[in-house]
């Protein structure tokens, strides 16, 4: 199924890569069908469900929106939103990046 978004990759979204995994979660798993309050059990869903190294790539996108927050880089993170927004409808706003990062690897080591 990843396939799928892969071959989805505008040329100019090539920059947005490293963000393919966390899109796919959040289309799959996370879109607007669910509530913040189911985030947890969505997440244990996608580790149970999806490939081990599926889990690996998420922390790793995870991580790179960490690092958004830490360098306070909201035109990045815009952009990151605007690529995840397209197939999700789901808006992550940089003001809950850190709540989401959180309770995602949270949920993900459980």
């Amino acid at each position: 199924m990843l396939k799928k978004w892969t071959n989805a990759l505008k040329p100019e979204d090539t920059k947005l890569k490293e963000f393919e995994m966390l899109k796919y979660f959040v289309t799959g798993y996370f879109n607007t069908g669910y509530s913040w309050s189911e985030l947890e059990e969505r997440t244990i869903a996608f580790r149970d469900d999806e490939k081990p190294e599926y889990t690996i790539q998420l922390k790793r996108s995870l991580s790179k929106l960490q690092e958004l927050i830490n360098n306070g880089d909201q035109k990045r993170w815009v952009e990151v939103q605007k690529y995840i927004y397209e197939l999700s409808m789901r808006d992550l706003e940089f003001k809950r990046g850190q709540e989401f990062i959180d309770r995602v690897n949270n949920a993900l080591d459980s």
